[in-house]
């Protein structure tokens, strides 16, 4: 990492052009909201990392 993206960017959001935007991560946060699970985003000195954690029992119902 160049910089500390979570202090620059919390929400983590980028735009490839002015009316065109990414929606994975949004898309990834709602499908984890369905199933009532939850995911987290940390980062250290050089390493950004994304703990998913899926409720088993929410999944297979």
């Amino acid at each position: 990492m160049n910089y500390p993206v979570l202090k620059y960017n919390p929400q983590l959001i980028s735009k490839k052009g002015t009316s065109e935007h990414g929606i994975g991560l949004s898309s990834v946060k709602s499908t984890l909201k369905k199933y009532k699970s939850e995911i987290s985003f940390s980062e250290d000195k050089y390493w950004f990392t994304v703990l998913i954690v899926i409720d088993k029992y929410e999944y297979i119902h």
